[in-house]
């Protein structure tokens, strides 16, 4: 009976493990916008309003369904010493309203991502807001350097946005 116990047990911890080449699909689009966001606040040096602190970063997901919440919190670890780091839901959390052109509010910067497409290699959408008539618009293409590190291929294409677009 004993055999049996141990091989009972043996199934069961197989069975319940989860495989060590099983993926987190989290770490993938982690590492995909920790890249993509990195080159562009790289090009966009803003100082803090207190000399002692750090500037915004907002960040607007365009996808509907957002960005899962490991994945913020893995971002916000990584700029944790550049940007104080904002998820947004409404734009006005990012502008100022009061001021023609909807600027973004000072000592802060706007980005939006769109949905990661592709598997080998993967297409984001992201746009970085100005006001509402100055938006940056690309198309970053990313292949995997290594696990859990991706690296932009070539310049980003630059195109029209639609993400921030503004609805008349």
């Amino acid at each position: 009976m004993g055999r049996w116990l141990v091989v009972t047990i043996a199934a069961l911890l197989l069975v319940s493990c989860p495989a060590e080449t099983e993926e987190d699909p989290n770490e993938r689009i982690t590492a995909i916008y920790l890249t993509v966001l990195n080159d562009v606040v790289t090009d966009s040096p803003v100082e803090p309003e207190d000399p002692e602190g750090v500037a915004t970063l907002f960040i607007e997901a365009f996808d509907p369904e957002g960005l899962p919440l490991e994945v913020q919190v893995e971002i916000v670890a990584d700029f944790v010493d550049r940007y104080d780091v904002r998820f947004i839901d409404d734009r006005v959390e990012a502008t100022d309203i009061e001021t023609p052109g909807t600027p973004v509010r000072p000592f802060s910067v706007f980005v939006g991502v769109g949905p990661i497409a592709g598997d080998d290699t993967a297409d984001v959408r992201v746009e970085r807001y100005f006001t509402d008539n100055d938006i940056d618009a690309y198309r970053y293409t990313l292949t995997e350097a290594s696990e859990a590190s991706w690296s932009i291929v070539g310049t980003p294409e630059a195109i029209e946005p639609e993400g921030f677009a503004v609805s008349s």
